[in-house]
């Protein structure tokens, strides 16, 4: 459904398709079976031949969950449904790419999206996976550089989802 295919006719004369057409290719888009006709006629001969095409509906993919956020480190399980056939990418952080329901731990937000085929038709969705950072942020909550050996230096804890720090002292 929604495809266009092209009709073609290598028969000499005059031509006429059941869509009115006079040319020796027709491109059609049926939303339903229907079997398209042509007469050709050269120099009073006539013949008529027939070519059904048969419309078969896009596979009704559907993904599962619509949208995830997780930690890092964390997983969330997805589920496709309405085809027969899966192939889900990127393929980093998926447990499979040909199954209906892998279990994705991404490192970094990622859009998944799966193609699904049913009865030679392919459809498609996708679903984005947030992974939050679970830095947390932790500043000592009082500096005194006064000498008398309380609080009189500033530290932070290192992590690794820290990149940079500066400090600023205002009088």
């Amino acid at each position: 459904l929604g495809d266009t295919v092209t009709l073609r006719s290598s028969s000499q004369g005059a031509l006429l398709w059941s869509t009115q057409a006079i040319t020796a290719s027709i491109k059609i888009s049926p939303l339903v079976n229907t079997t398209y006709t042509l007469i050709t006629d050269l120099n009073g001969c006539k013949d008529t031949a027939s070519y059904s095409v048969i419309v078969k509906p896009s596979p009704k993919l559907t993904i599962r969950p619509i949208s995830a956020s997780i930690s890092s480190g964390e997983t969330v399980s997805l589920t496709a449904l309405g085809a027969d056939t899966y192939l889900w990418s990127p393929s980093e952080g998926l447990s499979c790419t040909t199954c209906p329901d892998p279990v994705a731990t991404p490192l970094l937000t990622t859009r998944y999206c799966v193609k699904g085929m049913l009865d030679g038709c392919v459809a498609d969705t996708c679903v984005i996976i947030t992974v939050k950072d679970n830095c947390v942020l932790e500043f000592p909550n009082i500096f005194s550089p006064n000498g008398d050996g309380a609080n009189d230096t500033w530290c932070s804890k290192i992590q690794e989802c820290i990149t940079s720090q500066s400090l600023s002292i205002f009088d």
